[in-house]
C-alpha cells in the first residue's frame, strides 16, 4: 500500500491551512483555564479566529514584513491573533500582558516604545501604532 506522493508545506502558515482544509472539524487546541475549565478549539474555529485577525490587520494598514506586537493575557485570544499575524505576513511578537510595575498607561508607554524602536531599525516598515488596550 503505497500513499501519493506527500508535498511538504512551505511555511507553518501553508501547513496550518493543510490541517483546517483536510480535517475543519478535528480538535487542533486545548485549552485549560484557571479553574480548570477546558476549551477546545477546531481546525476550522482556529482557521476562522485566525483570518479575523489578519482582516483586523489589514484594515489597519499592516503589510506583510511589519512587525505586530501582539498583548493579550495568555489565552487563545494570544494564539489566534498571532496566527493572525502571520496570516497577514506581519512578524509576530507577543509582548507580556500584565506585570507588577503596571498601569495601562505604563503598558502602553512600554509599547509606544519598542514600536519606535523597532521602527528605527532597517528592515521594519510603517508607522509604529499602538491599539487602545
Amino acid at each position: 500500500m503505497s500513499r501519493g506522493a506527500m508535498t511538504m508545506p512551505s511555511s507553518l502558515v501553508e501547513a496550518l491551512r493543510s490541517r483546517v482544509e483536510h480535517h475543519p472539524q478535528r480538535d487542533a487546541l486545548i485549552f485549560i483555564g484557571p479553574s480548570d475549565t477546558v476549551e477546545t478549539i477546531t481546525y476550522g474555529q482556529f482557521d476562522m479566529d485566525a483570518r479575523r485577525y489578519a482582516g483586523l490587520l489589514q484594515a489597519n494598514e499592516v503589510q506583510p514584513g511589519d512587525l505586530v506586537i501582539v498583548a493579550f493575557e495568555h489565552s487563545y485570544k494570544l494564539v489566534a491573533a498571532f496566527w493572525g499575524a502571520l496570516y497577514a505576513g506581519a512578524v509576530p511578537t507577543i509582548f507580556p500582558y500584565r506585570d507588577a510595575t503596571g498601569s495601562g498607561e505604563a503598558r502602553q508607554r512600554r509599547l509606544v516604545a519598542l514600536a519606535a524602536f523597532t521602527d528605527a531599525h532597517p528592515g521594519t516598515s510603517g508607522e509604529p501604532r499602538v491599539a487602545p488596550p
